[in-house]
């Protein structure tokens, strides 16, 4: 049952219980039904972020760094670091709060603009205090 027909379904209920107590039922007024849209940019992947996540002990890729989107448009979105600690999301021209973290390594955040062309943005993790 999609939304519009739930709606319909709650409204007419609503009028009949209004009518079946003597009473008639309070105008609803206008209703507006807000489902945001995303930026017509998403499909394409002129919008991206890429960069290599790197240790800084070694200056060595990090295998197998998660980035992810914390906040913004595609929050819940990540991936992992190649073989050589490259990484890359398709996503809207946005601003994010982007997270890294690996095993052994103190995480960070960083907040980025996406905009047309992409965007490179470089991690240097630091290995977690013993």
């Amino acid at each position: 049952m999609t939304l519009a027909s739930r709606i319909r379904v709650v409204i007419v209920a609503s009028t009949l219980l209004w009518g079946a107590c003597g009473g008639s039922p309070p105008s609803p007024g206008p209703m507006t039904i807000y489902t945001p849209e995303p930026p017509a940019d998403v499909s394409g992947h002129s919008y991206h972020l890429s960069g290599t996540v790197r240790s800084a002990d070694t200056n060595a890729g990090l295998v197998g760094a998660t980035v992810s989107i914390v906040a913004g448009w595609n929050s819940g979105q990540s991936t992992t670091t190649d073989g050589t600690g490259r990484y890359f999301l398709a996503l809207a021209g946005s601003s994010y709060t982007i997270a890294v973290s690996a095993s052994g390594y103190v995480s960070t955040q960083q907040d980025l603009t996406v905009g047309a062309g992409g965007l490179t943005a470089d991690f240097t993790l630091l290995p977690t205090p013993r």
